[in-house]
């Protein structure tokens, strides 16, 4: 008995491939961005092997931002130079995760950070003795990842989810068409 297929990519149509698409594209911007911007910093600090290194501290200063609706946050922001095998390097970097070096609600807790930062004569920071661009004031993680990483990465994971599924119900759509023609 002969089987003859009929050609079904027609069954496909661009409603289906857009939403495939679309999901795949955002749901993979999405994850990426969260991997990229808040589980790729906590891993290479954990694997970083950090020095002490002097360095001068060029300026630090409590910044305050007041939102839309009324709320105030501060954060502190620093900027110091160090020099290592005889090249100059600037950083920016408090430490690594989010929690303790983004944007808090209270005052206090970045006038803390920033007399630490000034109790210590001479200044110094903690590079990565593999990648000497990197350091920071404070070492270690700042505590966990941040909750809202965790909800972006879920939205981008929903995505991945819809997508995939969009193009897995027109492939078995397309199996049934077969089928039922044979």
């Amino acid at each position: 008995m002969r089987h003859t297929y009929k050609n079904t990519s027609a069954d496909v149509g661009p409603f289906e491939l857009l939403v495939y698409f679309l999901c795949l594209m955002v749901g993979l911007s999405v994850v990426g961005y969260v991997v990229n911007a808040d589980i790729l910093p906590l891993l290479e600090a954990r694997n970083a092997t950090l020095v002490e290194t002097p360095a001068s501290l060029e300026s630090a200063s409590i910044r305050r931002h007041e939102d839309g609706d009324g709320g105030v946050s501060y954060r502190l922001e620093v900027r110091y130079l160090y020099i290592i095998d005889g090249y100059e390097y600037s950083g920016t970097r408090l430490g690594y995760g989010e929690t303790r070096w983004s944007w808090g609600d209270k005052r206090a807790d970045a006038e803390e950070l920033l007399a630490q930062m000034h109790e210590r004569e001479p200044f110094f920071v903690y590079t990565d003795q593999r990648y000497h661009a990197r350091a920071v004031v404070f070492p270690g993680t700042a505590g966990i990842i941040n909750p809202i990483t965790w909800f972006v990465g879920g939205i981008g994971s929903i995505f991945l989810f819809v997508g995939f599924w969009t193009i897995s119900c027109v492939a078995v759509a397309k199996a049934k068409r077969n089928r039922a023609s044979r």
